[in-house]
Order: structure tokens, then sequence, then C-alpha cells
């Protein structure tokens, strides 16, 4: 990735959302990255897919869920959905997005 930022986080379930929204709002540069489409992770899974308010309008889940994803969106981090970090060291990140190779 050849981009710099202050902090990467790993993976869009709910720690990861709510650390890359405190990051960012205490003013660094910080890239959420996830293998799935939509944030939410396994507990909050499509909370934000289309068609998913109507589905879940009644659940106190569904609002939470949102709620973190509402927050991460307007704290101003980046987020690459559908991406997989398979290399990690100190100054070099490797992932993959739509079979492409980012570094």
């Amino acid at each position: 990735m050849s981009r710099q930022w202050d902090a990467l986080v790993i993976g869009a379930g709910p720690a990861g959302l709510r650390a890359a929204s405190v990051i960012a709002e205490s003013g660094l540069e910080v890239v959420l990255v996830d293998e799935q489409a939509f944030p939410g992770g396994q507990i909050y899974r499509h909370v934000t897919a289309p068609g998913a308010e109507e589905r879940f309008a009644e659940a106190a889940d569904y609002r939470d869920g949102t709620e973190l994803v509402r927050r991460f969106r307007r704290s101003g981090a980046e987020y690459l959905p559908e991406t997989t970090v398979w290399f990690l060291e100190q100054d070099r990140i490797l992932a993959s997005r739509g079979g492409e190779v980012l570094d």
C-alpha cells in the first residue's frame, strides 16, 4: 500500500469500527481494512447492506451496529472493504483487493 497512514486497523467488526473511529476522531489518519463487502463483522453483519433497515428495524442489535458504522463514517477514517492483508511488517503492508495487489 503506497499510501501512508498513522494507523492501520484490520477487521471492521465492532472493535475495529470503534478503534478506527477513535483514532480518526483524535486527528490521526487511519485506514480500516476488511475482507467483507460491508462493515459490521460477525455480530452486525450486513447492517448497512441494501434493504437491511427494513429487515432489522425492530432489533436493538441493528440500531447498535448501525450507530457504530455511522460514527465510523463520520470520523473521516478511510475504509477498504473486500481487501485482504497478507503481509505485514513495521514499514510495509501488502494486501489484495479485486485481484490486484496493493503495495
